[in-house]
């Protein structure tokens, strides 16, 4: 079972704080004070999952974000495949941003055996997407261990229990077979498919129980 915690901040806002979000744009939570000192005293969700905790990612993770999207292999059917230095500092500016934003986001997967980051996993919600989504992308050293089931499994009732949603999309490439093991196992059903930049993507999605 994962267990959720709120831990102190140390006296800095974070993204994801309560007492950091203050303002709205249009309709999205607003970390607007991120930096300044945080007279509440709380920071951002850790999610334990037993073998993983899962953290809203920062910049300090840049350098493990870049060595894991470097790899052809774990970026086969993400994004245009393996990403530069540069484009790995936009992609991980991108994942910090949404989480002042929305107020929730992209978590490192650090694996609790060794305190690396393995991976990345969490949700996405830009506006004029999809809508609420859901995605994962581990390091190959942690592939075959169960992880990627284990963390989604926690985020996903995080994001019915937590954060009120009643529907999670998972977008994935028709030919990453493991990827779609895993959102069925999570209870996702095949919902359509969509054709981008050439690629067939076949969109999944998962409703909360009791809701249409």
């Amino acid at each position: 079972m994962a267990r959720a915690d709120w831990s102190r901040c140390g006296g800095i806002h974070a993204a994801g704080c309560p007492a950091c979000i203050g303002a709205t744009i249009g309709g999205s939570p607003v970390a607007w004070k991120f930096g300044a000192a945080c007279d509440e005293g709380v920071s951002v969700l850790e999610i334990d999952t037993g073998r993983l905790r899962l953290r809203p990612i920062t910049a300090d993770d840049f350098e493990a974000h870049a060595r894991i999207t470097s790899d052809p292999e774990v970026m086969r059917y993400i994004h245009d495949g393996a990403l530069s230095r540069a484009q790995a500092w936009w992609n991980i500016a991108r994942y910090v941003g949404h989480w002042h934003l929305r107020g929730y986001g992209i978590f490192a997967a650090v694996e609790q055996s060794s305190g690396d980051v393995i991976g990345h996993m969490g949700f996405l919600n830009p506006e004029g997407g999809r809508g609420f989504e859901l995605g994962w992308a581990l390091a190959r050293s942690a592939w075959g261990k169960g992880y990627a089931l284990e963390g989604t499994r926690a985020l996903v009732a995080h994001a019915f229990d937590e954060l009120d949603q009643r529907h999670i999309a998972c977008v994935i490439h028709a030919d990453n077979v493991r990827s779609i093991r895993i959102a069925e196992r999570l209870g996702a059903a095949l919902e359509r498919e969509e054709a981008e930049g050439g690629k067939r993507l076949l969109i999944y999605g998962i409703v909360r129980p009791g809701r249409s």
